[in-house]
């Protein structure tokens, strides 16, 4: 999953969490790092996903991004 760095306001952010999440049975996976982007991996194969990001940094972690369009696995 690719995106665009937080705004970091007043602290650098230290992490990303990209979190993918099935409506129709698959397993939710979430993989972390510093930069995009990030592959989850382990996903169920021919469910439907989608995804949220948040940033974490020294004043604690985001809120989610909006979900990603969905997308099969």
């Amino acid at each position: 999953m690719s995106f665009v760095a937080a705004a970091n306001n007043g602290s650098p952010v230290t992490g990303y969490t990209a979190s993918c999440a099935s409506g129709n049975g698959g397993v939710t996976r979430a993989k972390s790092g510093t930069r995009s982007p990030l592959t989850v991996t382990g996903l169920t194969a021919g469910k439907r996903y989608a995804c949220t990001v948040t940033a974490t940094n020294a004043r604690g972690k985001s809120p989610a991004s909006q979900a990603s369009a969905a997308v099969t696995a």
